[in-house]
């Protein structure tokens, strides 16, 4: 884990680094359960979301590879498999 903080309204952010030259962003977390510098490993539980007003919850997740322009947004369907929507 690279980065934990707290965004304002945000929940709270978590970086992780991959070896590959990636980085992958998680947003909306309520109750991350990881800590800055700890390794994580595939499947791993990095923590929960957030409940919105409505009841609703979801995750904020990007993708992202290392350039010479820094850390560039990557379509994150390069990488996972299709998810079903319900």
């Amino acid at each position: 884990v690279y980065k934990r903080q707290e965004q304002a309204g945000q929940g709270t952010l978590i970086v992780i680094n991959h070896p590959q030259g990636l980085q992958t962003r998680y947003a909306q977390l309520q109750a991350p359960t990881v800590q800055v510098g700890q390794t994580v490993r595939q499947g791993e539980t990095i923590g929960t979301t957030r409940s919105l007003e409505s009841g609703q919850s979801f995750l904020y997740f990007e993708v992202r590879s290392n350039s010479p322009l820094g850390w560039v947004a990557e379509d994150p369907g390069r990488y996972i498999q299709p998810l079903a929507i319900r």
